[in-house]
Order: C-alpha cells, then sequence, then structure tokens
C-alpha cells in the first residue's frame, strides 16, 4: 500500500500577447508500510501560445499550443530500501510534450456561465537519465 498527496502551485506568466510560460513547483507527502516523507517533485514547465481566442456569438473554440517538459529535480535514484519508495519525488527525464487545447466560454443568463475545456495530450516518455 503506496499513498502520495500532491501539493502544487502552478503560476502563469503572461510573456507576450497571447503567450505564457506556466511554473508548476511540485511537493509531495509519500507513505508506505510505516515509512513517510515529505519530499521535492519534477518541475513542470510550460510555454502557450494562444492561437485562436474564442468570441461569444459564434460556435468555433479558442485554440491553445502548449510545449512542455518536466524538469527532472525530484530525486528518483539511490532511493533506502527502508523507506519503501516514500523518498521518491522524481522521474529522472524531461518528458517532453504537446498539447492542444480547446475550450469555449458559454453565457447561459445573466451573471451564469458555463466554461468548457478539451485537452490532447502527446508526450514522449524517455527512460530516465
Amino acid at each position: 500500500h503506496f499513498t502520495s498527496v500532491l501539493s502544487q502551485a502552478t503560476m502563469q506568466l503572461g510573456v507576450a500577447t497571447a503567450t505564457e510560460f506556466d511554473l508548476a513547483p511540485q511537493f509531495y507527502y509519500n507513505e508506505s508500510q510505516g515509512a513517510h516523507d515529505w519530499v521535492l517533485g519534477d518541475l513542470p514547465i510550460t510555454l502557450a501560445f494562444q492561437l485562436y481566442m474564442d468570441k461569444s456569438d459564434d460556435w468555433v473554440p479558442a485554440i491553445k499550443l502548449r510545449l512542455s517538459a518536466n524538469v527532472p529535480i525530484g530525486k528518483y535514484q539511490r532511493l533506502s530500501s527502508d523507506k519503501h519508495g516514500t523518498d521518491a519525488g522524481g522521474s529522472g527525464n524531461w518528458n517532453p510534450g504537446i498539447s492542444f487545447v480547446l475550450g469555449h466560454l458559454v453565457h447561459v443568463s445573466g451573471v451564469h456561465w458555463f466554461a468548457w475545456r478539451a485537452i490532447y495530450n502527446g508526450h514522449h516518455r524517455a527512460k530516465p537519465m
């Protein structure tokens, strides 16, 4: 039995018109077989480009292109056998990816809105460094 609780603080920075840079520092609390640890996780980063902005009077969704990677700063090797894997926080690889995000904001009535979003991901799963 292994329990892991993730704490992630996503930060989005607008770097240019229709371009953003995202950072998502992660910390884990891991518990297994009586062992437990707080560990630093890998650092997900993303550069996103808004390709098309949706309009409230049109059905065409907003389109965003996201290029992502995983900075391998979390511990993934030289783990203690006494800790049953609770000292692991990283994957050991950059895990590059590309995503397309579709979304649309629909006015329902008055101050009520409905937003939907669909994300299509592709990642390259590399072996640890």
